[in-house]
């Protein structure tokens, strides 16, 4: 949801009395407990590992760029174009609404650019499942043709035809905390305002490889 609809959300929890803790979200106006992910952090790696592997053209497939964890995966996107010397390029982002459909509507988009794209990182995986399908329909192959990472590591990308490198984000653990936490407040009736925030690791599978000019 939005920034809107989340505080709205709050805000009847609160009427409600009800204890909460929210879950890979932090809005600084709320006085609860967040669980996050460092999404900065799991753009930085997705980029970086294309990067390392010779790609320079490395186009995008974002969330809903008004969703801070989209927002903060593209900086980390930027971060690491920065870090290797690679101009950033507005025209490579395409802003999806993190399904499928948007993946397929993405390659459209990226392979009508004058700009020749060799990877694709996707901001969750099933968008990546959309590029997949989307690349497919064009006779290309992954990761020959194309270099393929998604975000999230759900249990689907292991087993696809060619497996997908993704962001893994570490949900149990992040599950297991927020109960912690909010059996806590239960306990002592406070309400806390921590941010706990854990690290994505990024998960290399057959759908990336280095770039070779052709």
């Amino acid at each position: 949801s939005d920034k809107k609809k989340a505080l709205e959300s709050v805000k009847l929890m609160e009427k409600l009395k009800v204890p909460f803790v929210m879950i890979d979200r932090f809005l600084e106006e709320v006085e609860c407990c967040s669980v996050i992910v460092n999404h900065r952090s799991g753009g930085y790696a997705a980029t970086k590992h294309l990067l390392e592997l010779g790609h320079r053209n490395i186009a995008c497939v974002a969330g809903p760029l008004a969703l801070e964890d989209s927002q903060h995966r593209l900086k980390g996107y930027k971060e690491a174009l920065e870090e290797f010397g690679v101009s950033y390029d507005p025209d490579l982002i395409y802003e999806g609404n993190y399904d499928r459909k948007s993946g397929v509507e993405a390659v459209e988009y990226i392979l009508g650019l004058q700009k020749k794209v060799t990877a694709i990182f996707s901001f969750n995986d099933m968008s990546a499942y959309g590029v997949y399908n989307g690349l497919k329909r064009y006779g290309y192959l992954i990761p020959k043709d194309m270099s393929i990472v998604g975000y999230d590591d759900i249990f689907f990308s292991e087993i696809l035809d060619v497996p997908l490198t993704s962001v893994n984000q570490p949900v149990y653990d992040m599950g297991v905390e927020a109960v912690q936490q909010i059996i806590s407040e239960i306990d002592s009736g406070v309400n806390s305002k921590k941010c706990i925030t854990f690290q994505p690791k990024l998960i290399v599978r057959d759908s990336t490889t280095e770039y070779e000019e052709k």
